[in-house]
């Protein structure tokens, strides 16, 4: 390996160059900071690569330098994508690490580090003659939705506007990871217009006109999956009856009700297209499980990003994976007895408060104090007892692995692990220790979960185990 490779800030290695567009490419690049810290642990990484380099010391760093820009948009598209990355938290997405500004001769360069994600793109995949069957995009076009389901409700919303199979990357493990979000945009004044940003094909109308939705996002996804059926770009199958439309069903082979789906996603016309991306989970998981949706009242222009999204129907279930269905099982007492436990802080000061506010007069100041007191703890516990309550009598029971068992004073930390979506995910609560007697590192515990925000779980610990039988 040569020396005389570009170290930047004394940290990132570049390596060799992964793609390259009119204004940006980016690299491959090492963060050596991480690779001498994995190499000095007290285990060897076992993941090392042909030049002894551990894979999780590997980043992406995308460079921009300014003397490139055609416009200063291409600047402002950029910072935001650095903001954006680095507000940004869910395993279908690369991490940021850093961004910086250096100054050299030859001018400024703005760079972009990101989590490096390894495998190929769809794009890669389809032009090595990979072929996809209906049950393998239906398990992707979950997996996506998901994605989506993160982005577009977040406050403000994410509309990512250039989904695509070059921008999907399918890592080893099979898990589905969405890149490039320079032509992401969040929430703005409806009453402007943005940037037009997309591919051709990909695109609706409505984006077009510089007016993009969450809507415009499931159009692109639909695209792109009747693009993985048919191995065919979705430009080369226009529809006779619409400009925006897409007849692929005469070059797949696809059932009729998988084809309605992806149908319902690439109207031209938003208001008759499938909303949101929980809505599409919805309809796979009819689909999957045969029994009718019904989707209830549509908003004429569909949900905007300030609104919730419609919780889907409560007799809805997912199937992450073959084999590993979610069941839903009846798990009312366990909601009781977690929101009761998340409203005992706040209890602690109100019902001392009331005694000294109503049977010592000279204390009424004092007892006052300690009700506002209690009334400020009580109120978000509220919050997340009734959250809880939710998830739990509606979400899906499902194993999850506990990973860590912290003593935290009168309380145990717990971390535990997931899979939804073919995708792991991690989530840690604070209980009282008697939640956790007998429960080991390593154990299967039973969790609910959103399976439509499956980042949303709640465990069923002490009292609850029992419930969820």
């Amino acid at each position: 390996m040569s020396d005389d490779r570009s170290i930047l800030e004394g940290r990132y290695r570049l390596e060799r160059i992964l793609g390259q567009g009119g204004t940006a490419r980016t690299w491959l690049a090492t963060d050596l900071a991480l690779e001498a810290e994995l190499l000095a642990g007290p285990e060897p990484p076992i993941d090392l690569d042909e030049d002894g380099i551990p894979d999780a010391a590997r980043v992406a760093v995308k460079e921009l330098p300014l003397s490139r820009l055609r416009e200063w948009k291409d600047l402002d598209r950029f910072e935001k994508e650095a903001q954006m990355l680095a507000s940004l938290d869910h395993p279908g997405i690369p991490a940021s690490k850093d961004s910086f500004l250096l100054n050299d001769e030859s001018g400024a360069t703005f760079y972009l580090v990101q989590e490096w994600v390894d495998g190929d793109t769809l794009s890669a995949l389809l032009k090595r003659g990979e072929t996809f069957n209906e049950a393998t995009v239906a398990g992707l076009l979950g997996e996506l939705c998901t994605i989506l389901v993160y982005l577009h409700s977040r406050k403000p919303g994410i509309v990512h506007r250039d989904i695509k199979p070059s921008n999907i990357i399918m890592r080893p493990d099979g898990r589905a990871t969405l890149i490039d979000f320079g032509a992401g945009r969040e929430h703005e004044d409806e009453s402007g217009s943005s940037t037009v940003v997309g591919t051709f094909g990909y695109m609706p109308p409505e984006q077009l006109r510089g007016r993009p939705v969450p809507a415009s996002d499931i159009y692109a996804l639909g695209a792109t999956m009747c693009h993985l059926l048919c191995a065919r770009e979705p430009s080369d199958m226009p529809s006779g009856s619409a400009v925006f439309e897409i007849d692929f069903r005469p070059w797949c082979d696809v059932s009729d009700g998988f084809a309605a789906i992806l149908e319902a996603m690439l109207k031209q016309d938003t208001s008759r297209r499938l909303q949101s991306a929980r809505e599409v989970l919805g309809r796979l998981d009819a689909l999957a499980t045969g029994m009718p949706f019904d989707p209830g009242p549509r908003a004429q222009e569909g949900p905007k990003f300030d609104e919730d999204v419609p919780d889907p129907p409560p007799e809805s279930s997912v199937d992450p994976q073959p084999g590993t269905a979610l069941v839903r099982r009846d798990v009312g007492g366990a909601a009781a007895v977690y929101s009761w436990f998340d409203l005992a802080q706040g209890w602690r000061y109100v019902v001392p408060a009331i005694g000294l506010f109503f049977l010592i007069p000279p204390l009424t100041p004092v007892g006052l104090v300690l009700l506002l007191c209690g009334a400020f703890v009580c109120a978000p516990n509220l919050r997340e007892g009734y959250h809880n309550h939710q998830l739990l009598t509606r979400g899906a029971i499902q194993p999850a692995t506990v990973e860590v068992l912290e003593a935290r004073g009168g309380q145990v930390r717990v971390v535990y692990a997931y899979t939804v979506h073919r995708q792991t995910y991690r989530a840690e609560v604070d209980v009282p220790h008697h939640f956790v007697a007998g429960v080991r590192v390593g154990d299967s515990i039973d969790i609910a979960v959103d399976p439509y925000v499956p980042e949303d779980s709640v465990p069923l610990l002490g009292r609850m185990r029992g419930m969820a039988k």
